[in-house]
């Protein structure tokens, strides 16, 4: 059983999300309608929302993020976003669940391929709407005040204006240091940055192959975002 249902942290307006954003996640609906009919041609059928926990036993649940809040056990075998095993919030909660009803979680967030990297994983857009809340903060910060709620911009550009005048209408003179920053989100976030004007931002990034690289693993890169020059 595949389960279409939208967690109400994705519908939740409060979170950073640009226009260009929002019209490929609409595109994503639009692809799920076109399962729906496709699904009539393979033979088989569609239920009611949410009709999952009534489903048999021995029927796999492919979901999206986490379950609705409710502490009834869970037989099933689910495959999806847990967010259980960090410490995040409600953890022990949805673990227990599992635990009472002899259900199996398989976490997408754990899914890897033969080389141990993470199948399914947070892309370039996470990592760029994520470097902007970061400078959005920053400057809150700066003004001795809390970042707040966020709302959606209309457009990447409206979103990159904002925070270049949170920043005084630039982010001259601000300096940042990104982790895997060719990584998916990694390069997300230095897009962000350049696009932003940002003074300087430090990436470091782990290898695989056979490059010079310190006793850590990292080969150390050092890019002047504001020069456009990479060394």
């Amino acid at each position: 059983m595949l389960d279409l249902t939208l967690p109400s942290s994705v519908v939740d307006r409060e979170y950073l999300m640009t226009w260009n954003m929002r019209r490929k996640f609409y595109h994503s609906l639009a692809i799920a309608c076109t399962f729906e009919a496709n699904v009539y041609s393979v033979g088989c059928k569609l239920v009611e929302n949410n009709s999952w926990p009534s489903a048999p036993v021995n029927t796999l649940i492919i979901g999206l993020k986490e379950l609705p809040l409710a502490d009834s056990p869970l037989p099933h075998t689910h495959i999806q976003f847990a967010h259980c095993y960090k410490g995040q919030a409600g953890w022990s909660s949805i673990l227990s669940r599992f635990h009472r009803g002899h259900g199996t979680l398989y976490d997408l967030e754990f899914l890897t391929d033969p080389q141990g990297r993470r199948v399914a994983a947070f892309g370039f857009h996470a990592g760029f709407a994520g470097a902007a809340v970061g400078a959005l903060a920053l400057s809150s910060i700066k003004k001795g005040e809390k970042l707040g709620a966020l709302q959606p911009f209309v457009s990447e550009e409206a979103m990159i204006n904002a925070v270049k005048m949170s920043l005084g209408g630039s982010g001259k003179g601000v300096k940042t240091l990104v982790m895997g920053a060719l990584g998916r989100c990694g390069r997300g976030a230095v897009d962000l940055f350049r696009k932003i004007g940002l003074a300087e931002c430090v990436i470091h990034s782990i290898i695989t192959s056979r490059h010079p690289c310190d006793g850590f693993g990292f080969q150390r890169r050092h890019l002047e975002v504001g020069l456009g020059r990479d060394r």
